[in-house]
């Protein structure tokens, strides 16, 4: 029965609708809860099934890199790709959801490209530890002029999951995860990374067998046993267990449940260019190893964790070198905005801002051995929502300005700017404080 349909949905679509996207171009369009697929080149080489809305590509060519052409609306549809080659899929005004399935399952092993065109919108309620709206065995990389909408609020299912290294290059990306994680490690002794609360209770803990959003209490902490959690199956936007490398495109993020992170590269991250938007649960940007800023606009914001958060064993974690970079936490110390373990950041150019609190008397900052360019630490100051920061020169221009979004009371404020010099004298301007004149007789300053 599946051959008989395979062969009907053949007919229906002709070889020369393909000619203008190359001679190897499979089409596959969705309607309503089915697909149809068109391919100009059939062979043994490549094996197309469908039941419904469900398709499952094997691509067993070993040399010949084929190109897949998505569309079509289906509300209860799924794409499966196995291939042994490289691979591009393009996405064309296509709406996807599931109920029960990964949407899109990319198992390869070459690179594959998934390349956006027009506005695409992938949902899922599948609720399963290893859920994701988009997933990739091997390497991925993102590019195109189109937009992709991934949608979830399911039980540990995250937005997009790559086995290998995800590059994105172009396009608009937004994430929206609100599932809840799929249950607490009970056994885990870790040791609280939380400072205590000034009136003795613990931060940050999540009940046990919450798995609805709407029963989480208001407020950011959480009572529960005095360990730092493990959460398992969380429903971080990103996670990806090779590097990430963002060289442009707009990237907007939103997770809202404990455990979810914003965007996780455990290898590495490096952001090279584009615009990133993230309001995160927990770390707004994670990685077991360097995070490196080298262009691009960031704006970051975590309600219960750090910010931007590099956990790497050797060196140091954080490096700033260029970009527009501001990142902010809510959830007071120890939590930080940049947050290194309190090895030295290297900052080499760029602008940059990071809010929040510390891990002892003071955050992860860079050191005059490595603030090549002039870095500033203010301690310790109440920032209310709209509060500006702003900085003047010596004659009295503003080199630097900020605007608070968000309340933070005992705020650590670690500024750096290519406007700031050496040996110069500047007024440090804050609304509700004093202003403060600082000269930088070494290149990183701590007021």
């Amino acid at each position: 029965m599946i051959n008989k349909f395979l062969t009907t949905a053949l007919i229906l679509f002709p070889l020369t609708t393909m000619a203008h996207n190359g001679d190897d171009a499979v089409r596959i369009v969705w309607n309503d809860s089915t697909a149809k697929v068109v391919c100009p080149t059939p062979s043994d080489s490549l094996k197309i099934r469908i039941n419904g809305g469900h398709v499952i590509i094997n691509n067993k060519y070993q040399s010949r890199r084929l190109t897949f052409l998505l569309s079509g609306q289906c509300n209860n549809g799924s794409l499966r790709y196995k291939g042994k080659n490289k691979c591009t899929l393009v996405m064309e005004n296509l709406t996807l959801n599931n109920y029960s399935r990964c949407p899109l399952d990319i198992k390869n092993i070459h690179p594959c490209i998934l390349s956006l065109k027009g506005n695409n919108t992938i949902s899922v309620c599948a609720d399963t530890l290893d859920a994701a709206i988009v997933r990739a065995k091997g390497n991925l990389t993102i590019n195109g002029n189109g937009s992709l909408q991934l949608t979830s609020g399911s039980i540990g299912c995250k937005g997009i999951k790559v086995g290998k290294d995800l590059t994105i290059d172009s396009g608009t990306i937004h994430i929206a995860t609100s599932g809840m994680y799929v249950n607490i490690d009970t056994t885990s002794n870790v040791a609280p990374k939380m400072a205590p609360h000034p009136d003795g209770r613990p931060r940050h803990f999540a009940p046990a067998n919450v798995h609805n959003t709407t029963q989480l209490p208001e407020s950011k902490e959480f009572t529960g046993p005095p360990r730092k959690q493990k959460y398992n199956g969380t429903s971080k936007a990103t996670r990806v267990k090779g590097n990430i490398v963002i060289n442009g495109g707009v990237l907007d993020i939103r997770t809202s449940a404990p455990g979810a992170e914003g965007l996780e590269g455990r290898t590495s991250v490096t952001i090279n260019g584009g615009e990133i938007y993230i309001d995160a649960y927990d770390d707004g940007i994670n990685s077991q190893g360097k995070i490196m800023i080298a262009g691009g606009k960031i704006r970051v914001i975590s309600r219960h964790n750090d910010a931007v958060d590099s956990n790497a064993q050797a060196g140091t974690g954080i490096i700033i070198s260029g970009g527009d970079c501001e990142a902010l936490t809510l959830a007071g110390s120890p939590e930080e905005g940049l947050d290194c373990d309190l090895t030295p950041i290297i900052v080499t150019g760029g602008r940059a801002i990071a809010i929040g609190g510390a891990m002892s008397s003071s955050p992860s900052v860079p050191n005059n051995q490595t603030a090549a360019q002039p870095t500033l630490l203010i301690c310790n100051r109440h920032l209310s929502a709209g509060d500006a920061i702003r900085i003047l020169n010596d004659k009295g221009r503003s080199i630097f300005t900020y605007t608070s979004p968000h309340t933070v009371p005992n705020a650590y404020i670690t500024i750096t700017s290519p406007y700031l010099k050496k040996d110069k004298t500047y007024r440090i301007v804050m609304d509700g404080s004093k202003d403060v004149s600082a000269t930088f007789k070494s290149r990183f300053l701590r007021l």
